[in-house]
């Protein structure tokens, strides 16, 4: 699955940055500065086995007649981020920095003694460099495609409780990647204000995140991921 992610996203990035020969239109020359908001679907699986681990060890401390009440996988994810823009006649470059949160991932079990809880929270700080080649519409609207590299920073939060042992522990981790991207969106103009309708496909594998119990001995070392697709909403504003 992995090699078929990092091998459709490659090719993407070579076919989606190639400028069409016979493209034509209207190029525009300037800054401008984009806000964007979007939801996405991320790559977990390593996260969702240690929490499935976890919960297999330490469930039978609960008593019997356990009941799983919930769970949930981190793998839908919201982002927002700001992105300057330069427009250099059909190519346009940008520099953005986005803040992405990962739906939490849960599981709870109940038994007669008590209620076991585990909790993933996952956050992301990222820096993405774009190269987009801009093909322009007869009616002043155009599509960009392209691709990029980014640097992307997970936090990764772990609750752990249990009101059969008394026990309770939240410990953090951090890590970092570099990821790659492509992109493909349809720009609407409305003078100097522009609204943008797009889709990113995203590899960003982060291998070395670890998480520390309060002993300083590993607790958790699978990795996190952000690989996946993301749909966004824009709007920005030429200067």
């Amino acid at each position: 699955m992995r090699f078929i992610l990092i091998t459709a996203c490659a090719a993407a990035l070579v076919i989606g940055s190639m400028a069409p020969a016979g493209a034509q239109g209207e190029t525009g020359d300037g800054y401008s500065i984009n806000l964007q908001m979007g939801f996405g679907w991320a790559h977990n699986i390593m996260l969702a086995d240690w929490m499935n681990r976890w919960r297999d060890i330490f469930e039978p401390t609960v008593g019997v007649n356990r009941d799983e009440e919930q769970e949930e996988n981190s793998v839908l994810y919201s982002g927002f981020d700001i992105e300057p823009r330069m427009h250099s006649g059909n190519l346009v470059y940008s520099l953005s920095v986005g803040y992405h949160n990962v739906l939490n991932g849960k599981r709870k079990v109940t038994g007669n003694l008590g209620t076991m809880k585990i909790e993933s929270d996952l956050t992301y700080i990222s820096i993405k460099a774009t190269a987009l080649y801009r093909i322009a519409l007869s009616s002043g609207n155009c599509f960009l495609l392209g691709g990029g590299l980014g640097y992307y920073r997970p936090t990764l939060t772990l609750d752990y409780s249990n009101t059969a042992t008394g026990t309770y522990f939240s410990r953090e981790g951090t890590g970092w990647t570099i990821g790659w991207h492509t992109q493909f969106e349809y720009n609407i103009a409305f003078g100097n204000v522009n609204v943008s309708l797009g889709v990113l496909s995203r590899f960003a594998e982060c291998w070395n995140l670890e998480v520390e119990d309060q002993n300083g001995d590993e607790l958790y070392d699978q990795g996190v991921s952000l690989t996946g697709i993301y749909f966004y909403v824009g709007a920005g504003y030429m200067i």
